[in-house]
């Protein structure tokens, strides 16, 4: 989530949500592919390399992260400050 702030400040919310779109087939190798650089969060315990995996290898983890991409993205277009901003 608090990345997603992140991107709705900077407007890139809408292309990374086209890019998860063009890529859902890919979420599957993608998922499989940071289990295998799982190792890294005994280096970087921030980066929840574990975590982004689990979603992107589940069967519908693409289908979760664009949705949960497009409700952030119509909640910041909703709000008055993400309009003024």
């Amino acid at each position: 989530a608090p990345g997603l702030r992140f991107l709705a400040r900077r407007r890139m919310l809408l292309p990374l949500l086209l890019f998860v779109s063009a890529h859902r087939p890919l979420a599957f190798v993608i998922g499989q592919g940071l289990c295998l650089c799982s190792p890294i969060e005994l280096l970087l315990p921030g980066v929840a390399v574990g975590d982004w995996a689990a979603l992107l290898s589940h069967p519908q983890g693409g289908a979760v992260l664009e949705r949960l991409l497009e409700d952030v993205l119509v909640s910041d277009s909703s709000s008055p400050a993400g309009i003024l901003q």
